[in-house]
C-alpha cells in the first residue's frame, strides 16, 4: 500500500460542544518521542467516539462495530479497522497486532518475567456490570 493514513483524533468534549483536532502522518513520517493523548471522552450520545484511529483501505469503524454489536454506539480510546481486498495474497492481515521479544528471565515481583504482545483487561466496579474481552 503506497500510503498509510494514520489519523489521530483528539476530542475535547463538554455537555454541549465537541472540538476535533486531526493530525495526519504521511508515508515514512514517525512520531519520535513519547506522546500522551489525553481526553475526557464522551460516554453518552448516539455517535461513535474514537480517540486514536488507524484506518486501512477505507474501512469504517462504525460499520465494523455495528456488524458485531447491532445499532449501538461506543467510545474507544484506541481502535483500528481495515478492509482486505479480494485477491490479497499476504499470509496475514491484522487490524491490531502486537509483537514482543524478550531475553528477560526474572522479575523482582514474581520471580519469572512475563512478556506479552497484547494485554486486554476489563474489570467490573459495580454490582450489575459485565466485563470481558470479546473475540469473534
Amino acid at each position: 500500500m503506497k500510503r498509510l493514513l494514520f489519523i489521530v483524533l483528539i476530542l475535547a468534549c463538554s455537555a454541549w460542544t465537541q472540538t476535533h483536532t486531526e493530525v495526519t502522518l504521511e508515508d515514512n513520517q514517525t512520531l519520535t518521542s513519547q506522546k500522551t493523548i489525553s481526553n475526557a471522552g464522551t460516554f453518552s450520545g448516539s455517535q461513535i467516539d474514537a480517540i486514536v484511529t488507524s484506518i486501512l483501505n477505507s474501512a469504517s469503524i462504525l460499520t465494523e462495530y455495528q456488524a458485531n454489536q447491532g445499532s449501538t454506539h461506543t467510545t474507544e480510546a484506541l481502535d483500528a479497522a481495515m478492509i482486505v481486498s479480494l485477491g490479497a495474497s499476504k499470509h496475514q492481515f491484522s487490524a491490531n497486532a502486537g509483537y514482543a521479544n524478550t531475553k528477560a528471565v526474572s522479575s523482582p515481583l514474581s520471580g519469572s518475567a512475563n512478556t506479552v504482545s497484547g494485554y486486554f483487561a476489563c474489570r467490573v466496579t459495580q454490582t450489575r456490570g459485565h466485563a470481558g474481552v470479546q473475540i469473534r
